[in-house]
């Protein structure tokens, strides 16, 4: 019975995606209309191949991301970079926080990001 409960917890830390960093980064266009924004970057090693593994939605400091990958098709253990936006759907959060949902093989799970890290801002000519 013991062996089972480790197995059990062993399996479902192996399933989970290892972060390795998230982090985002406020810019503005020097040129009028140019506009400005928000970006994030989420770098992670994913437990699963595209097929298996799909990011279903992102959201920090409040707001609903519109996201995608680097990579449309990648293998277990690859490391990808999800970049993503702001939208304009908000939620209620902490700064500095955020959570995606994903689906691997037919469950839809939630995997919290907390500590975003702030960089500089970017201002283009």
């Amino acid at each position: 019975m013991i062996y089972v409960f480790i197995f059990c917890i062993i399996n479902s830390c192996a399933t989970a995606p290892k972060i390795i960093s998230v982090s985002s980064q406020q810019w503005a266009g020097g040129q009028k209309k140019t506009g400005s924004g928000t970006r994030y970057l989420l770098k992670t090693v994913v437990p699963e191949s595209s097929k298996k593994f799909i990011i279903k939605e992102m959201c920090a400091d409040g707001h609903i991301l519109y996201h995608n990958t680097d990579k449309l098709n990648f293998s277990k253990n690859d490391t990808i970079k999800i970049y993503a936006n702001k939208s304009k759907e908000s939620y209620d959060s902490k700064k500095n926080e955020g959570w995606f949902t994903y689906e691997m093989m037919g469950e839809t799970k939630i995997h919290y990001l907390k500590n975003i890290e702030k960089k500089d801002r970017i201002n283009y000519p």
